[in-house]
């Protein structure tokens, strides 16, 4: 097996709107965005394997700078997205 990755784009939506000012009635926090990954893969010969998110993954910022529930979002455009 080769080197593989999973990309996921997490938002803070209406759960994490600390800071108020852009398009925000509401400012709280039900804590920081959070990924709880279980991901089963069947191989082509029947067998299977459980691939689990913990504390060695790892983030990055992306292309997006702002989201929530209204508006959606704003990108950030740069070449390597």
């Amino acid at each position: 097996m080769g080197d593989n990755a999973i990309g996921v784009m997490l938002g803070n939506g209406m759960y994490n709107n600390v800071g108020g000012g852009r398009y925000s009635k509401w400012t709280g926090s039900a804590g920081v965005r959070t990924l709880a990954l279980k991901m089963t893969i069947q191989y082509p010969d029947g067998q299977f394997q459980v691939v689990t998110s913990d504390e060695s993954w790892q983030g990055a910022v992306g292309p997006i700078t702002f989201n929530g529930t209204v508006p959606p979002q704003s990108p950030r455009w740069r070449g390597n997205c």
